[in-house]
């Protein structure tokens, strides 16, 4: 089987789907980053260039099952948040 870049883009869509979800509760870039950065470690500068992607497109082209994608975002954003809990001490309040 030939080899994809299936797992670094399934990384890059988890951080950017993160990454519209804490900024919808107001959380700061750097803090996201920082959060992020618990589960997947990389610089700032990896950061934005995972942001700039158009990764739905290239997933897309791959035919990729986002509802199984799906399902291992909303892992990974639980594992943050439970990470996040330990690491800080708080958790942040829900805005619905």
């Amino acid at each position: 089987m030939a080899y994809t870049n299936i797992n670094k883009l399934t990384t890059i869509y988890i951080v950017q789907e993160y990454y519209l979800q804490e900024r919808k509760r107001g959380v700061t870039a750097k803090r996201i980053k920082d959060n992020i950065s618990l589960v997947y470690p990389m610089s700032t500068t990896t950061f934005y260039n995972y942001l700039a992607c158009n990764v739905r497109a290239e997933l897309r082209k791959l035919n990729t099952n986002f509802n199984e994608l799906n399902k291992t975002k909303d892992h990974v954003i639980r594992t943050i948040s439970e990470i996040e809990r330990e690491a800080y001490g708080y958790q942040f309040s829900e805005k619905n």
